[in-house]
């Protein structure tokens, strides 16, 4: 079976498939294709439509231009973080982007006992810092299509 994630704006089609992303115009006429990529599952593209990211089931999200559709910047999230089947959302004016991530927090090491924190990461659009984090609770079977509720 072959992923396939579509994002849409009024002027681009992005397809994000696991290993590589594919930027379109309006009409589907295939503009540029990165290749070489793993497990990019999701993303999203900003409002101004600008820009897109794309995020790993693992520990980066990218980000590409969507003038020049290029690789901008490629962003790795904090230390001990993973993002596995979730998808993160830019803010209605695109001046933030947020990705939702988790990891597992040993108690007792030994025994292999322990509990997963999962936090919403906050990252400023303009040069893609981290400038916040926000514990989700209650989130244990959280997926991708679920979080643009919260």
């Amino acid at each position: 079976m072959k992923w396939n994630y579509r994002l849409e704006s009024e002027s681009y089609i992005v397809e994000i498939t696991g290993g590589s992303v594919r930027i379109f115009d309006k009409h589907a006429k295939l503009i540029k294709e990165h290749k070489g990529h793993k497990y990019l599952y999701t993303g999203g593209i900003r409002p101004d439509e600008s820009e897109f990211f794309a995020l790993e089931n693992g520990k980066h999200f990218y980000v590409y231009s969507l003038k020049t559709f290029d690789l901008v910047k490629r962003i790795t999230l904090p230390r001990t973080y993973m993002s596995i089947d979730v998808c993160g959302f830019y803010s209605d004016d695109g001046k933030l982007l947020s990705i939702p991530a988790h990891r597992y927090i040993y108690e007792d090491v030994e025994a292999g006992l322990g509990h997963y924190e999962y936090i919403l990461f906050i990252y400023e659009t303009e040069h893609y810092s981290l400038i916040n984090k926000t514990n989700i609770d209650n989130i244990d079977r959280l997926h991708w299509q679920d979080l643009h509720v919260i």
